[in-house]
């Protein structure tokens, strides 16, 4: 995994295409400063999570700026006691924008969206590794204009004990789309159980093909069927186009509703001037 990441590494520093794939796929990750690995609700961006998934259904829908919308669907499968597959749909609207003409002259208006579907499929080796791979096949449009690729995931988990365990992975690795690089990332994360209603995680972010790096830190904590979240993320490397260090951008929360066979999560995801995100998931256990 090291050497696949310094080889890609090597790539170059550029713009990438399909940000919508650095959005969190649900609000329990979004509240833990987007870090994947937290709960059977990981299995929707984390292949590894899907073998101690069972038949689950995870829904999440975000409002994000102005009239754009962010959707995802996701249904996972148990295979056998030790492996399952994951299917995932992505949907991001941009809303209408304005068409203005070279002179100024608005002349109608246009749409543009992201599509991302996932197949997943994740394998649980023993009592202490699991490990697990995603395909993704991406479509942009802008007004008639579409263009498409394909990205993949890898990822694994290694336990300590029940209580301490390491995640690691490189997600949306692939080929240029349309002469832009994905924004791929390698991650590598430590969860604890401080005691058995609460955890903290550490995670290490390097999305190098935008030349950033972030530390993120969270928590969760539970009473009864009630959790609170809450995570930050520290900036270590930013290039010239995202140079964003205020506090409150950098800050998520969240609330959950935790039952035998359903979930309700909020994550509240403040951007600065830019405004707030408000996302909702419902999680379906069967």
């Amino acid at each position: 995994m090291f050497f696949v990441t310094a080889y890609l590494t090597a790539g170059g520093v550029g713009s990438t295409a399909f940000q919508v794939l650095t959005i969190p796929m649900t609000a329990s990750d979004a509240a833990l400063s987007n870090t994947n690995i937290s709960s059977v609700a990981s299995a929707a961006s984390n292949p590894s999570v899907i073998p101690f998934s069972p038949y689950s259904l995870i829904v999440t829908h975000a409002v994000y700026i102005e009239n754009t919308g962010y959707s995802v669907a996701c249904f996972n499968v148990p295979v056998t006691k030790n492996s399952g597959i994951g299917i995932s749909v992505t949907y991001l609207d941009l809303g209408s924008l304005d068409r203005i003409s070279d002179t100024g002259i608005q002349q109608g208006s246009f749409g543009a969206s992201d599509k991302v579907v996932s197949l997943s499929y994740g394998l649980k080796f023993n009592e202490t590794i699991s490990a697990g791979i995603s395909a993704k096949y991406l479509q942009q449009a802008i007004d008639d204009v579409s263009y498409s690729g394909f990205a993949g995931s890898l990822s694994g988990i290694y336990f300590i004990n029940e209580t301490f365990y390491f995640g690691s992975g490189l997600n949306n690795f692939g080929s240029q789309v349309n002469g832009f690089n994905l924004p791929s990332d390698f991650y590598f994360s430590v969860i604890g159980n401080v005691s058995d209603a609460s955890s903290v995680i550490a995670q290490f972010d390097s999305y190098f093909n935008d030349d950033i790096s972030d530390l993120k830190l969270a928590a969760e904590t539970k009473f009864e069927n009630l959790k609170f979240r809450i995570g930050y993320s520290f900036p270590l490397i930013r290039n010239e186009v995202d140079n964003t260090t205020e506090f409150i951008s950098n800050l998520t929360a969240g609330l959950g509703f935790d039952f035998d066979y359903l979930s309700v999560d909020y994550a509240w995801l403040p951007k600065g001037d830019v405004g707030t995100t408000h996302m909702f998931s419902l999680v379906v256990k069967f």
